[in-house]
């Protein structure tokens, strides 16, 4: 996630924002427990050609793997953060580490064209997700506030719960000043109506805060992007809950 919002938030703050941008993600409860987490970022395709020279700028590279915005996605956008950094002006020398020093886990994307964008898919199956939570959470360096995942009382389904502000999620992570002043510029540049949607589905669904499926099954949520890149301390929160049953 940390991994992805830097590349979003310093090449986006370089090349300019126009409603290019498509975010969402989707988790399935399945029927054993597991989760299926999904995040789909797709980039309208001229975008993403800029996003990818910016990639490489003053990166060593044998077969040109960084070289556009769908060998990133496969790759993981392993080594991005720094290089977006550089592009918009720190001289390679941020002060927050490449991501594979922060022991998050890497997630390789799969990429596929739709309507004009070229959108980069992860999808990762959680076998035994209050564990596995935790421990992303820890090694992304994410605070422990942001957000949770319970078991109900009842053993058969969980309760998700998120408190998402930018200034909490960067807490205790260090970011340049040029980094920050990225951030700041996406924040503004970003159209009010644009949004993305975060989608929660199992055997049913109950005390939802979102928007509830027809049947039950289903709740989402529509989240204005200008709101998750908003870095203020005084930000109101992005708030999501729903118990979700797979049993």
């Amino acid at each position: 996630m940390k991994r992805l919002l830097g590349v979003v938030v310093v090449s986006l703050g370089t090349i300019g924002l126009s409603g290019c941008l498509q975010l969402a993600s989707r988790t399935d409860v399945n029927s054993d427990g597991s989760l299926t987490v999904s995040s789909d970022f797709g980039l309208d395709k001229a975008v993403a050609a800029e996003i990818g020279k910016l990639a490489s700028v003053g990166k060593q590279k044998a077969d040109g793997a960084a070289s556009d915005f769908a060998a990133m996605c496969r790759n993981g956008f392993d080594g991005a953060f720094k290089d977006m950094q550089s592009a918009l002006g720190a001289g390679g020398k941020s002060e927050t580490p490449p991501p594979a020093q922060t022991g998050a886990p890497m997630v390789k994307g799969t990429v596929s064209e739709r309507d004009g964008f070229v959108v980069c898919t992860f999808s990762e199956t959680l076998k035994e997700p209050l564990k596995q939570y935790t421990e992303m959470m820890q090694k992304s360096g994410l605070g422990a506030g942001i957000g949770s995942i319970e078991m109900l009382p009842s053993g058969n389904g969980y309760r998700f719960s998120t408190s998402l502000r930018m200034s909490d999620v960067m807490q205790g992570q260090p970011m340049s000043d040029e980094g920050r002043q990225g951030v700041a510029m996406v924040a503004g540049m970003i159209p009010r109506e644009m949004t993305t949607s975060v989608t929660i589905a199992g055997l049913k669904v109950e005390n939802a805060n979102g928007i509830v499926s027809a049947d039950g099954k289903s709740v989402t949520w529509k989240i204005p992007l200008h709101r998750i890149f908003d870095m203020r301390p005084e930000a109101e929160p992005i708030k999501m809950t729903v118990d979700v049953f797979f049993k």
